[in-house]
C-alpha cells in the first residue's frame, strides 16, 4: 500500500469530513507494512479525535501495551464474528502464495474468542478487547 499512501489518506480524510468522529480505532504501528501505513495516515487525518490502537495477533509488535480494556459480552462477540465473516473469503498474498483470511490461523473463531477470553482476565470478566490509547480527547468523560 505504500505506493498508494495519498489515496489511503484521501479515503480516511473523506471519512473524517463525512462523519466527524469523536473516536477512531485503528491499527497499531506494527510489523506489517500495510498496518504501518494505516496507522500513519490515521494519525495524520484524525488529529482532533480520540485514537485507540488495536493489535493484530500475528503481526503485533512486542511493544504493544494495551491500557484500555472494554468488557464484551457473548452478543458482542457474535457481532464481531459476523463482521469479520465479510473478510473471510478475501484473497490475500504473502508474496509466495494466494490464500484467504479464512485459511489463516489467527482468523479462526477459536483464536479470536480465545484472545478475548485471555484479555478478559485483566478485567475479571469472561471477555474483553484491549486497546492502546494514543490520544484521548475528553469523549469518555461526557455523561459521567
Amino acid at each position: 500500500m505504500n505506493a498508494d499512501r495519498q489515496a489511503a489518506w484521501e479515503i480516511l480524510d473523506r471519512a473524517w469530513r463525512t462523519w466527524r468522529p469523536d473516536m477512531v480505532f485503528t491499527h497499531e504501528s506494527d510489523y506489517h507494512q500495510d498496518h504501518e501505513l494505516v496507522y500513519q495516515e490515521s494519525m495524520r487525518t484524525f488529529y482532533d479525535c480520540s485514537v485507540f490502537l488495536y493489535g493484530i495477533s500475528r503481526s503485533q509488535s512486542p511493544s504493544f501495551e494495551g491500557a484500555y480494556f472494554e468488557k464484551v459480552t457473548e452478543a458482542d462477540i457474535a457481532v464481531k464474528l459476523a463482521a469479520l465473516e465479510h473478510y473471510a473469503p478475501l484473497p490475500i498474498s504473502d508474496g509466495i502464495a494466494l490464500t484467504t483470511y479464512r485459511q489463516k490461523p489467527y482468523f479462526r473463531r477459536e483464536t479470536i474468542i480465545g484472545k478475548m477470553a485471555y484479555d478478559g482476565i485483566a478485567t475479571l470478566s469472561d471477555y474483553a478487547e484491549v486497546f492502546r490509547v494514543v490520544r484521548l480527547i475528553g469523549a469518555l468523560m461526557r455523561g459521567c
